[in-house]
């Protein structure tokens, strides 16, 4: 089996595929073998996804690039200032919702072995913020997502559409004044050569998920499917693991190269982003409300 993915082969979800790799020939007793292609090698995460889809690939690492491209009723998990924390996301996974979203995306031939947990998406800005009324007119990079840009809109920024290769220039020579992403992209990035502040807006708790060709899955024996199942779990959380350690480090190097670390006022974002949400429920998210996928918060 080929696995793709954009990210670099050094990322805490691409180790996990190296060691998904590794466990799934062994469980499988040399059965199932796979191969991973990361950082881009095989197209972008839109093209692997379509790839998957159409059978021309087996299998791919993606964040919700794939859910906004065959199950777009599903992103508000993945959306600016929906989910309140990691136990959030946890319980959505856990819900009959979840187990809709993944019906969906069967019905794409895009099958879900498991969510990795990469952390929380944070801002780096070239002014301090931590209210909402002081994101009037900042110009955020913020990747082409519909669902994303209409939240951030709504808090008063100004979202201005920039791919990932150029974001370190576009700050640099102020086409954008702030960006967004893990702690992991803004160092990476070297972003604290052009930004001043690291704002923990913790807007969105971020999954990647390892998906598998679903006719690919049902063609397996019940063995191999299994040893599928056991080494994409055993992979999964090695690369929590590892997502969670590096994340401190990564931070920490944003301080050591001079940036400010910001505590905004995170209960003032949510309730600034709840009209745009609820509006994103009446147009797209129509499989659920906000106020049933707000209940999931407070589930043990």
């Amino acid at each position: 089996m080929d696995l793709g993915t954009v990210y670099e082969a050094d990322a805490p979800p691409s180790l996990g595929a190296e060691r998904f790799v590794e466990l799934v020939e062994e469980k499988s007793e040399g059965e199932v073998v796979a191969n991973f292609f990361p950082g881009g090698s095989l197209g972008t995460e839109q093209d692997n996804f379509n790839a998957v889809s159409t059978g021309e690939l087996d299998m791919v690492l993606g964040g919700s690039t794939g859910i906004d491209m065959f199950a777009n009723e599903f992103m508000f998990f993945q959306s600016p200032y929906m989910m309140r924390d990691t136990e959030h996301v946890r319980n959505f996974i856990a819900s009959d919702l979840h187990q809709d979203m993944v019906d969906r995306m069967d019905e794409s031939n895009i099958h879900l072995l498991g969510h990795i947990f990469r952390g929380s998406r944070n801002t780096t800005s070239s002014q301090p913020f931590a209210e909402p009324e002081e994101l009037q007119g900042i110009s955020l990079r913020l990747p082409e997502s519909p669902t994303w840009i209409a939240v951030w809109e709504g808090l008063g920024a100004s979202a201005t559409p920039v791919a990932l290769p150029e974001l370190y220039s576009a700050l640099q020579t102020g086409v954008v004044d702030a960006s967004e992403g893990p702690y992991e992209q803004m160092a990476t990035f070297s972003l604290q050569e052009v930004q001043d502040y690291v704002v923990n807006t913790e807007h969105i708790f971020e999954v990647t998920e390892l998906w598998i060709g679903r006719e690919l899955y049902d063609s397996l024996s019940e063995e191999q499917r299994q040893a599928v199942d056991e080494a994409a779990e055993e992979a999964i959380a090695y690369a929590d693991e590892e997502a969670e350690t590096q994340a401190q480090e990564f931070l920490q190097e944003l301080e050591d190269g001079g940036m400010e670390v910001i505590d905004p006022d995170r209960d003032a974002l949510l309730e600034a982003a709840q009209p745009a949400l609820e509006r994103l429920f009446d147009e797209q998210f129509t499989v659920s409300t906000y106020d049933e996928v707000m209940a999931l918060a407070d589930e043990d």
